[in-house]
């Protein structure tokens, strides 16, 4: 065990709660909007893909009709967004 600062705890507590503020966003979203949300790499822009497609089968199975197009898109080299697109 170590001993942690208050500051490096703070920066990797801002880092995970703000690559999970995003579904909160993707579940106000109406039908027919859209947006796109930054990665911090490839392998994040799939893991976030991966909880819309699952955030939208659980909506589903509770009796919404809720269907997300997303697509994950380079960025200048390595670089990457999440393009999300509310269809029903």
């Amino acid at each position: 065990m170590r001993s942690i600062s208050k500051d490096e705890f703070t920066k990797a507590y801002d880092k995970v709660t703000s690559s999970q503020d995003y579904m909160s966003d993707v579940k106000r979203m109406e039908i027919g909007d859209t947006i796109a949300i930054p990665a911090t790499n490839k392998e994040h822009a799939i893991k976030m893909r991966h909880n819309i497609v699952q955030t939208s089968s659980n909506l589903r199975k509770r009796g919404g009709t809720v269907k997300f197009q997303t697509l994950i898109k380079e960025i200048l080299g390595n670089t990457y967004e999440v393009w999300i697109a509310r269809v029903s």
